[in-house]
């Protein structure tokens, strides 16, 4: 099973990448050899049955469904409806790619700002919020940059934020959330 995600990862990633060069025309057919080589390295990883894989250059998104369930990648765009209004997402905050499907989901996000600082608020706002951490916060630092790891449930399930230093007072936080452990 390891093998076809990490096929279908890398099939993802073409797929976006060549879906996004060339004229129209070089696109439609970049778009269609990009969705028949994920289905089968899909098929040819252990997955029984049919993959069907729709790519739309237009809004960055990639649709993988099978008889095991159904999974969209996308890149930029918005903020996936999946994520609680109780996560208190940083302010300028812009969507770099989610990932949605029933085991899990996944956003990463880049904005302003030292990684400890955006860590501290994102724990503030929590408290504020009344949500309590699950643990205690995982922090490593090292020539000031830092990754900082928080974990809470809230009435979608289990939450993972992590902060790390990017360049340039630019931190990235990733959100992930686990849906089957709602109410633990």
């Amino acid at each position: 099973m390891r093998t076809t995600k990490v096929k279908l990862g890398a099939g993802l990633a073409v797929a976006l990448l060549a879906a996004g060069c060339g004229d129209d025309n070089t696109n439609k057919a970049a778009e269609k050899i990009a969705e028949k080589a994920i289905e089968k390295a899909a098929e040819n990883g252990g997955n029984s049955g049919d993959v069907d894989v729709d790519i739309n250059k237009d809004s960055g998104k990639v649709k993988v469904k099978s008889k095991d369930g159904e999974a969209t990648f996308e890149s930029g765009g918005d903020l996936p409806e999946w994520l609680s209004e109780d996560v208190p997402v940083p302010a300028g905050a812009k969507v770099m790619a989610s990932l949605g499907s029933a085991d899990g989901n996944y956003v990463q996000l880049t904005t302003k700002g030292e990684a400890k600082d955006v860590f501290e608020k994102f724990k503030s706002d929590l408290s504020d919020k009344g949500i309590d951490l699950a643990g205690e916060p995982s922090t490593m630092e090292s020539g000031g940059k830092g990754m900082y790891a928080l974990e809470f449930v809230d009435k979608n399930g289990k939450v993972v934020v992590t902060f790390t230093s990017g360049d340039e007072n630019q931190t990235i936080v990733q959100i992930a959330l686990a849906p089957e452990t709602a109410g633990e």
